[in-house]
């Protein structure tokens, strides 16, 4: 038994997505990246702050936001180990911010899912067990995402063959958890709008109408978000597939450079991990996200239309409560100054 060697980080033996990056096509591919999404961050910051000085409450344009950033310091890092290709440090914070980065939008689609459920249904989807799932789900693709981390950084300092078999493994397990999320918004949005057409649902609708929200119809909304998870998963799940496949060795036995397969070569890993973002990045942006799934502030049991006329009765209510309360103070002095008739 031969002992493990000290020390790391390894190059690692295996092939991976993009490979290594070189000046050329690298670095000019990753500075017109670089301000793509630049112009895109600086565009929903833009919606953020101009909402907030109206009064209007959206995060989410914050959220993407920071997956532009991400993505900037992603590209930042990968021009850097273009220029130094042996520091094996950058190849391993490139890596981890790639991964980092596509899980803020899986979160989003997801928060707008859980709207468009409970604007459909609005008692089920207020439900107890509706509003643990969403945040459930959210918890799984964030801790994932630690799990992750430590993996990719735990195999460049160990050669311990069976330590890589469980990075692999929990590799596998994460990507495949990531296409169940960003698919996960197409079987739910197509199951609540069908569940809608049922007769027993529009006859309780009488009394539960469906809870509009934001702007523009609800068609709009839903189409919107099936799109969105459907490009989606097919960035990741095209990764979640080359991460299932066997690992291909760098080199062949003879010491020469193995052939690539199409896979891994550098369009495919601009395309299937950056170029799927930005389609939904600025899809979002084009569409408005803020008005279409804008809802009221710490909305609880509803929101949009049904929530402002609940609140409107409610305060007309009090309005007539308060004026007959004012009436009767009114009144008793005219009544004291008159006393009992004779």
């Amino acid at each position: 038994m031969t002992l493990q060697p000290r020390g790391g980080p390894y190059r690692q033996t295996n092939q991976s997505a993009g490979e290594i990056p070189s000046i050329v096509p690298d670095v000019p591919l990753s500075v017109v990246l670089l301000v793509v999404y630049i112009l895109a961050g600086a565009a929903h910051m833009y919606l953020l702050i101009t909402n907030k000085k109206r009064g209007k409450k959206f995060l989410f344009n914050g959220m993407v936001f920071g997956l532009c950033n991400v993505r900037i310091i992603t590209f930042c890092l990968r021009m850097a180990w273009a220029v130094h290709p042996t520091a094996i440090r950058l190849g391993i914070a490139s890596s981890i911010f790639v991964y980092a980065g596509t899980i803020l939008l899986y979160i989003a689609n997801l928060f707008f899912t859980q709207r468009l459920i409970r604007a459909q249904h609005p008692s089920f989807g207020w439900s107890k067990p509706i509003s643990l799932l969403f945040p459930g789900l959210i918890a799984i693709i964030v801790l994932t995402l630690f799990m992750i981390i430590v993996v990719v950084i735990q195999q460049f300092y160990t050669l311990n063959p069976n330590i890589h078999r469980i990075d692999r493994d929990f590799q596998l397990y994460a990507q495949t958890c990531y296409t169940i999320m960003a698919f996960l918004p197409i079987p739910m949005l197509l199951i609540s709008t069908a569940a809608g057409q049922l007769s027993s649902v529009k006859a309780r609708r009488v009394h539960t109408p469906v809870d509009k929200f934001g702007q523009g119809r609800m068609t709009h909304k839903i189409l919107l978000v099936l799109a969105s998870s459907a490009i989606l998963t097919v960035g990741i799940g095209f990764r979640c597939g080359t991460t299932w496949r066997h690992p291909v060795a760098s080199h062949t036995a003879t010491g020469a450079l193995a052939p690539q397969p199409w896979y891994y070569t550098k369009a495919a890993f601009y395309s299937f991990n950056f170029i799927i973002e930005l389609i939904v990045v600025f899809m979002w942006l084009f569409a408005r996200i803020d008005n279409l799934f804008h809802v009221p502030n710490k909305a609880k049991g509803g929101y949009g239309q049904r929530a402002q006329s609940e609140k409107a009765l409610a305060g007309s209510e009090s309005d007539v409560e308060a004026a007959e309360a004012d009436g009767d103070r009114r009144q008793a002095p005219v009544l004291h100054a008159l006393g009992p008739s004779n």
